[in-house]
């Protein structure tokens, strides 16, 4: 009896391991981390840097996380593109602001045709608003093409 309750009080007390999918370490989370908020509930929150979009879904709907943050164009071209349910819980800012980036020597979008453009996902919301950019200023999808880049790591703009 005594190494039953035991057993209880250690399950009872332990920290309970939470997985946190994400592309960075949102402001909320770095926040209610450095505040101790998850200490004060017990909980272990481990944060996992997610690849791309692709791979994030497919990793929180097969359990690997407990939840994921993201971008709600993803969670919208899963539901319709792939038909799998899920739960979009909430919406935690109004997102990042978007920019198309090239480097100096294209200054223009008509002098995109022919080069690669690097996405995480060709069928993420975000590439679609590129080909409506990208067809908006004349360009269509045979002018270009997209390149997959699983996980993007910042630039170093120095070199």
């Amino acid at each position: 009896m005594l190494f039953q309750l035991l057993i209880c009080a250690a399950v009872v007390n332990a920290v309970d391991v939470f997985n946190y999918g994400a592309f960075t370490q949102t402001a909320t989370y770095s926040i209610a981390n450095q505040l101790g908020f998850f200490a004060a509930y017990d909980l272990d929150v481990v944060y996992h840097q997610v690849p791309n979009s692709t791979a994030a879904y497919a990793s929180v709907l097969s359990g690997e996380y407990d939840l994921l943050t993201g971008t709600i164009d993803n969670a919208v071209n899963l539901r319709f593109n792939s038909g799998r349910n899920f739960t979009v819980l909430g919406q935690l800012d109004q997102g990042p602001d978007l920019v198309l980036a090239s480097v100096p020597e294209i200054t223009n979008i008509s002098q995109l045709v022919g080069k690669s453009l690097i996405v995480d996902s060709p069928v993420s919301g975000y590439a679609y608003l590129l080909r409506k950019i990208l067809s908006s200023s004349g360009l269509s999808s045979g002018d270009y093409f997209f390149q997959v880049r699983h996980l993007f790591h910042p630039i170093d703009l120095a070199n």
